[in-house]
C-alpha cells in the first residue's frame, strides 16, 4: 500500500470514528453484551463464553479501525518530514 493510500484509508477510519451514529452502534452493543453476562445465570455459562468473545470482537474491530488511523498519522508525518527536507534542500541549492 501506498503512503497515500495509507493516508486516505487512515482518514475514513478517522472518519468513522467520529460518526455519531457508528460511536452510538458501538455503546448499544457493548452495553446489550455486558447486559447479557451481568443477567446471566449460573447454569449460562457457554452463554457467557459467547457474549464474552463477542466483546472481544466489537474491540478488535474498534482496535482496527484505530490502527488506520494510527498508520495514516505516521505515513502523514514522514510525507512531511519528506517534504521539509526537499523543501531545505532546494533552499540551499538556490543559495550556491
Amino acid at each position: 500500500m501506498t503512503p497515500e493510500q495509507t493516508i486516505q484509508i487512515g482518514k475514513q477510519a478517522e472518519q468513522l470514528l467520529r460518526d455519531p451514529m457508528l460511536v452510538q452502534a458501538f455503546e448499544d452493543v457493548r452495553e446489550n453484551i455486558h447486559a447479557q453476562i451481568e443477567n446471566s445465570s449460573f447454569s449460562e455459562g457457554e452463554d457467557r463464553e459467547a457474549a464474552y468473545h463477542m466483546l472481544r470482537a466489537l474491540a478488535s474491530l474498534k482496535g482496527q479501525i484505530d490502527k488506520h488511523v494510527r498508520l495514516a498519522a505516521g505515513a502523514q508525518a514522514e510525507a512531511n518530514e519528506l517534504d521539509r527536507s526537499t523543501v531545505l534542500r532546494v533552499a540551499e541549492l538556490t543559495k550556491e
